[in-house]
Formats: structure tokens, sequence, C-alpha cells
């Protein structure tokens, strides 16, 4: 990976950065986030995501994968004979796949498995990758399996797994760690009874925790409610830190950092890359903004996006749980967002406002880039 630009963090944990309060102490746990792709025949990949190439594809180190295999595709068929393993002699990987799956079968500190399948030429480039990268494979009980067939499972040393963007259907996430929330602000239509439509922007705090390519991305609102929201709809997304001043984040409160690289046309940075957060991505203006480890926040056109590479955060630190009551709740509109007034004999009805299409480089291949 190209070197970049490395500065001391803004402010250490549990102080204050300009215009923000002081907070709470926090502890030292560094949680590595799980993402999980679902592909469009299928497969499940879980792992970490460390790069996405907008409208081209994504690069994943696997923990795990889960798919289907054609029997015809394996050339050493005469390990489908599954043998019982002791779990302890398991690499750690196996260890938790085992200890976690509740559809393999184990008994007495012992797992049914599959020894490593080997695979025809022909077979699915990625899911022999996966295979490859694995010493045993686990059949998937409570799934068909047929004469044909086999649904698995395996567990990986995170091979780096590319993954077209075309192919991937859903991107599901673990809920944000520490205090570092998403704000996403979109677009709704209030209509009455008589067809008048008055259209008002919302905000809803909370952490994105899926997205149907194309169509919609799901949030887990801190009032503890979900909300679903059109894609066509979301104007604009943002990290904020609710409940404390000042438009900075504290980058040690984001468990993974972004390594924004642009491409030879873009005036930001000589270097044409920016170590950081994606704390804005403004779907009318097509502008993402990053903020940098100096506390600088900077404008990037999306057009000139070449590639976001991720990294875990070394420094993060996950706060301790507290009730924030100057938290917004989830849905609750701007100040200056008014909602249209019921007369008597309308029945008001609201939807989303499908607007303006959002800006083309923010919605090649996928949406939201955090």
């Amino acid at each position: 990976m190209a070197l970049m630009l490395m500065c001391a963090a803004p402010f250490a944990c549990g102080q204050a950065a300009p215009g923000q309060k002081v907070r709470a102490k926090a502890c030292t746990q560094i949680c590595a986030p799980i993402d999980v792709l679902t592909l469009s025949d299928g497969t499940k990949l879980e792992g970490f995501v460390v790069k996405k190439v907008p409208g081209k594809c994504y690069v994943m180190e696997v923990d795990r994968a889960f798919f289907t295999l054609q029997i015809s595709q394996i050339a050493n068929v005469d390990v489908l004979e599954a043998k019982r393993v002791k779990i302890a002699s398991l690499p750690p990987s196996w260890q938790r796949c085992v200890n976690e799956l509740d559809f393999i079968d184990k008994a007495n500190g012992e797992a049914e498995l599959y020894p490593q399948l080997q695979l025809k030429q022909g077979a699915p480039a990625l899911i022999a990758q996966v295979v490859n990268a694995s010493k045993y494979a686990a059949k998937r009980k409570m799934i068909t399996n047929t004469d044909q067939q086999l649904s698995l499972v395996v567990a990986c040393e995170r091979p780096l797994v590319k993954v077209p963007a075309a192919s991937i259907s859903r991107i599901d996430n673990a809920p944000a760690q520490g205090e570092v929330a998403d704000r996403v602000t979109y677009t709704i239509a209030t209509r009455s009874a008589k067809g008048t439509v008055a259209k008002r922007d919302t905000v809803a705090d909370g952490s994105i925790i899926s997205q149907v390519m194309g169509k919609e991305l799901v949030l887990n609102a801190v009032d503890g409610s979900t909300l679903t929201v059109p894609l066509d709809a979301v104007r604009k997304v943002e990290k904020v830190m609710p409940g404390y001043e000042g438009n900075l984040i504290d980058l040690n409160s984001c468990p993974v950092l972004d390594y924004v690289i642009l491409n030879e046309h873009s005036d930001v940075l000589a270097a044409q890359e920016i170590e950081g957060v994606i704390v804005c991505q403004d779907y009318d203006k097509g502008v993402l903004v990053v903020q940098t480890k100096n506390s600088n926040r900077v404008n990037v056109d999306a057009r000139h996006l070449l590639r976001v590479n991720k990294l875990r955060n070394p420094d993060f630190r996950q706060s301790e749980c507290k009730e924030r009551e100057s938290m917004p709740k989830s849905g609750t509109a701007p100040n200056d967002a008014k909602p249209a007034e019921a007369s008597d004999d309308a029945t008001l009805m609201t939807q989303f406002y499908y607007g303006t299409e959002p800006h083309p480089s923010l919605t090649a291949g996928c949406a939201i880039y955090y």
C-alpha cells in the first residue's frame, strides 16, 4: 500500500477536541468490524473489506465463506466422506467457526468435517480461492444437499479476495462501535388527500447495518428502531458524535481508517492520497468530505475518486455504554424543516420522496462508502 500522510491524532481519547465536551473514559478493547457480502448467486463472504473501487470491485480479507458447490466441480470426491476431527486440534479460525455455527455436527469435542477440497478447472474462481485457503470444509445442515450439489462453509486464514461490484447484491455490517454515529439525511413527501405534496428533509442517527445494492439502506437507529430508506431518497450520509458540539469527530472512536486515493485530475493534494475518515457523502453535490488525522476537513470531488483503502484503526477505543440525554431521536427533522400542516378534511400519507438522482459518481457500484 502506498505511503500515506501520517500525522499525530488531534486529541487523546477522553480529552476534548476544540468545541467538544469532555467524554466519559473509554476502554482499550479493539474490535475489528465484520462485513458480510452477499453475492447474486447466494454466496456469502464474512470478513473485513480492505478496499473499495467504486463501480468495479471490493477486496475483502475473508474469515468465512458460505456457498453451494456442484459435486461435479470437486476433483477429490473421495474426501466427501466426512471425518470427525478434534476441535482443539483445529486452526483458530476453524475453532471459532465450529463453536459459533449450530449447523456443523459436533459432539464430544469433535466436529464432522471434510478434508481440504480440490476443485477442477472451471470452478468459480472466487470459490476456488476460499476453498484453497482452508484446510477443511463443513456441510451446512438444514440446507438442501443433493447428489449433485453441496451447501458448504469454510473458515479461511484471511486470504485477500477480489469481488466484482456487479456481483454483490447486499452488504451487511456490524453495528458501529464507539461514540461515532451515522447520520442519514433523507427526503420525505407528505401527500394530502387532495394531492398536495409537501417535501421536507429529515435526519436519523444510528448505525448503517445493511445496504441492498441500488435499492435501500437500513439504519439501526439510536432509539432502537430500524429504519429502511430508499437510496434515491438519501441526500447525505455523515459521521457525527451526537450530543457533542462542533463538526469534528474523534478519530480514535472510529474502528476503521480510510485511505482515499484520487486520480491525477484532483488538485486536493499533490500526492492524491488522504488519510483519515470519510465523514460526509453529499449525494446532491457529488462531494466526499474527509477528516484527516490533523483535524483538517478536505472536500473531494467524487469524480476524482479512484478507490478507498480501509485499515483497522490501531488507536480505536470503544467507549463505555452510557445514556446520552442530549442525543437526538431517530427521524426528527432539522429545526428549519417543518412538516406540512393537515387540514381537517385531509388525510395525510407520508412517503419517501424520490427526488433528483444522486450524483452518479457516488452511486457507481455502491452508494455508501462506509
